[in-house]
């Protein structure tokens, strides 16, 4: 959203008998927005996404993939979970939803997800269907190879979780050159560089053994199913304080998930990884590590999300090295 040099008002929304009330503070603040032109920025993402839908004839095959979403009937409210997209935050949202108190999340040690799983079981193709029309449903995405190189460096880099080692050694076995370093940027002994990791997603994703991606790096269009859902809310991590805070005022959700919870994440998960550093410092290092036909290979694969939720793959033409 353009700011055309006016300040913007902070809109408080309230939704009530069907009806949008906006409250404006006349104290401009710099998370403030316009909730119309909130509204129709949302509305532009929906129509962009249905768009590339028909163009590419995405709108006519295909069911939704109801196994990654989350209903919440009492609350109206349906989730298309895409792991390293705000999945944490949101997973710890369902289970407040879901009747878990705050003080417990903090202390227990369940997984988020299992927790989560037992008050909203995964919906069948019918039941997701039914819930549709009468919930708000909403996914959160992120520039795709942004996400790409997190679930590496949190999945892959190092094999620190015991899930993926044998993956990880896997594809080290099969194509890291004798001569080789172990990684380029870590040195490890047994876990795969980024370009192997790479090569690995790219050969698999051609493979008939393959049937789906990991729920980590599968693409949006394949593991939400835009085209056979559609979304109330398509919210992006790089808007996530405007955008959530719209989902949860318009669900009146605001005294279960408390919007000062939400407010300083999204830029700091935008900015930095988990280890402190910069993302944009990441980026370069990681994919410069790429040659151009890697590159294109990838954008093949996760084209069609650059292409639905408006991201511009330019600057990764400028980071990889030429072809040799």
């Amino acid at each position: 959203m353009q700011n055309t040099g006016s300040k913007t008002q902070k809109a408080t929304i309230s939704f009530k008998s069907g009806k949008v009330i906006q409250l404006v503070n006349n104290e401009p603040e710099d998370d403030g927005y316009d909730l119309e032109d909130l509204e129709s920025e949302l509305e532009g993402r929906r129509h962009r996404v249905w768009e590339v839908c028909v163009a590419r004839g995405l709108n006519t095959e295909g069911k939704p993939n109801a196994w990654e979403f989350f209903i919440d009937p009492t609350h109206s409210l349906i989730w298309c979970n895409i792991f390293k997209a705000a999945s944490s935050t949101w997973l710890y949202n369902f289970n407040l939803l879901g009747g878990y108190k705050e003080k417990y999340l903090r202390q227990s040690k369940k997984n988020p997800l299992v927790l989560a799983r037992s008050n909203f079981p995964r919906p069948t193709i019918k039941q997701l269907q039914e819930a549709l029309p009468k919930s708000l449903s909403f996914l959160i995405v992120r520039e795709p190879f942004e996400r790409l190189l997190s679930a590496y460096r949190n999945k892959i880099e190092g094999l620190p979780h015991r899930f993926y080692r044998k993956m990880g050694r896997e594809i080290v076995a099969k194509y890291r050159k004798s001569n080789s370093p172990p990684n380029v940027i870590n040195p490890t002994p047994t876990g795969p560089t980024f370009s192997e990791f790479v090569n690995y997603i790219t050969d698999t994703a051609g493979s008939y053994k393959v049937t789906k991606f990991d729920e980590h790096w599968a693409p949006y269009y394949s593991f939400c199913t835009p085209c056979q859902v559609n979304f109330t809310v398509i919210a992006k991590l790089e808007t996530l304080t405007r955008d959530q805070e719209y989902i949860i005022r318009r669900a009146g959700l605001e005294n279960i998930l408390k919007l000062s919870r939400h407010k300083d994440r999204p830029k700091m998960i935008l900015n930095k990884a988990r280890d402190g550093k910069n993302t944009n410092d990441l980026t370069r290092r990681y994919y410069g590590q790429l040659s151009k036909k890697q590159l294109k290979k990838l954008h093949y694969i996760y084209g069609l999300d650059f292409e639905m939720f408006g991201y511009n793959v330019t600057k990764y033409y400028e980071i990889v090295k030429e072809d040799t």
